[in-house]
């Protein structure tokens, strides 16, 4: 396993391929944000630099082939972290006090490049090829919208901008399918609120609000047609994982449509607090409210019409789906004690207790993607917290420190969760990352290292 690191002091190691269960972190950990230089790092603690000085970013492109590095000068560079020396996508920026954002579409082949400064929202935006390892045409118009969003893998996006040219008070704002090389078509004009752009999970669906109205598109290589156009009147909507289907809820009534507007499901959710798809996109739990702090747990099958009861009114505060959609965690049962974590077999029905006596601050479970293993982060009496991890019939496998909880991810394949833990600043030692094998092996890998980020950490590889 290797790990992207920064540091300076780290030696030169021999080439070596990368594998699916290389991750992304940043070594040392500087709460001050001054300059830091990116390594790599494998699991045993061997160190070998990033050949790019100056990194502010780094992200995986091409499927995990291809470590994109942004400089603060502008830069992008891509490294196969072969022999291969790192290559120039985009050549450094000149304009002072120039701020850029790197965004790579899913799949990896593309990426944008967003510029703006302190007194302009947008100085444009270039879309990159990394496969080709140049720009796709020419940088497109000033963008106000606060990130990308991709159509499809790219390198056709939904873009947003305004008539002012992305000044501090932008008015009226256009949302518009860009295809670069293409006929681009413009889905809103002329709108005073800034639309709130979306893209369901197959990313061929688009969905517009603004001043009050509800659109869907269905985004097509030529045309683009208006699926659904209505009153925009709900206070929740969520897109199932598989993309087939979308849920509303509005005035405690639940919708749920399928990708051309039909209604495939409907019915009374008083008192909803929330909703959590299953990977399949074809149920969802939804919690409601029955009591003061106390929440009813159902189970919604789009294939029939009533929901099903899985908890009663009880003190609920956590639910999990398993990566298979079968089973759900959940913690319960707190009261004046200390709660449960419990397993429910959706099959079934079949509700078992894993761990009792879990502080009632449990901040959360998860699952590891091959179904096997499962963690629960606490908080801890004396401050900070820590992470317990348990196979799947319940019994303990290794524990973090009682110490500040920052982050952990699960490897791909499921064999190792890096977790990171320690303080922030002045507050004690900086923080260490912890590798945890699914054997129970805890080895730690030394101050200063932490994942960038959560759900982007590991290089991408099947579960």
């Amino acid at each position: 396993m290797v790990l992207v690191v920064a540091g300076a002091c780290a030696e030169q190691s021999e080439p070596r391929e990368w594998s699916t269960r290389d991750l992304i972190v940043v070594e040392p950990y500087d709460p001050y944000g001054t300059a830091r230089e990116y390594a790599l790092v494998d699991a045993d603690g061997e160190r070998r630099p990033l050949p790019i000085q100056e990194v502010e970013s780094v992200s995986w492109a091409l499927d995990g082939d291809v470590l994109l590095a942004h400089t603060s000068l502008g830069a992008v560079w891509g490294w196969s972290g072969h022999e291969e020396p790192p290559w120039l996508l985009h050549a450094p920026s000149v304009i002072p006090g120039l701020t850029q954002t790197l965004q790579v579409a899913p799949g990896g082949r593309y990426a944008a490049l967003h510029n703006y400064t302190e007194t302009v929202r947008g100085l444009g935006l270039t879309v990159l090829d990394v496969l080709e390892r140049r720009p796709v045409g020419a940088p497109l118009a000033c963008t106000t919208g606060p990130g990308v969003v991709w159509v499809g893998e790219g390198p056709e996006l939904l873009e947003e901008t305004d008539e002012c040219g992305c000044c501090l008070m932008p008015t009226p704002f256009t949302v518009t399918h860009v295809r670069p090389g293409g006929e681009d078509d413009v889905l809103v004009a002329g709108v005073e609120e800034s639309p709130q752009v979306g893209i369901d999970p197959r990313r061929s669906l688009a969905t517009v609000s603004s001043e009050g109205r509800w659109q869907l598109y269905e985004l097509g290589r030529d045309d683009d047609v208006l699926v659904l156009d209505e009153p925009d009147a709900s206070e929740y909507r969520s897109w199932s994982p598989d993309g087939m289907h979308m849920a509303q809820v509005t005035d405690q009534q639940g919708v749920v449509r399928d990708r051309r507007g039909a209604v495939v499901w409907e019915g009374e959710l008083a008192g909803f607090s929330s909703m959590t798809w299953s990977r399949a996109g074809d149920r969802f739990v939804v919690q409601r409210s029955c009591a003061d702090d106390l929440w009813r747990l159902e189970l919604v099958d789009l294939t029939r019409s009533e929901p099903v009861e899985i908890v009663g009114c009880d003190d609920l505060r956590l639910v999990s789906w398993s990566p298979r959609g079968d089973a759900l965690l959940m913690k319960v049962g707190c009261g004046d004690d200390d709660g449960a974590v419990e397993r429910v077999d959706l099959g079934t029905n079949e509700r078992r207790r894993l761990i009792d006596a879990t502080p009632c601050d449990t901040i959360g479970l998860g699952w590891s993607p091959d179904q096997t293993t499962y963690a629960a982060w606490e908080a801890c009496e004396a401050g900070g917290a820590r992470v317990r991890f348990f196979d799947a019939d319940g019994e303990a496998i290794a524990a973090g420190s009682c110490d500040a909880y920052l982050d952990a991810v699960w490897s791909p394949d499921s064999d190792m969760l890096a977790l990171t833990q320690g303080r922030f600043g002045d507050e004690g030692a900086p923080p260490h990352l912890h590798l945890l094998r699914s054997d129970g092996n805890l080895r730690d890998l030394g101050e200063g290292l932490i994942p960038l980020g959560v759900h982007n950490d590991w290089r991408p590889g099947p579960p």
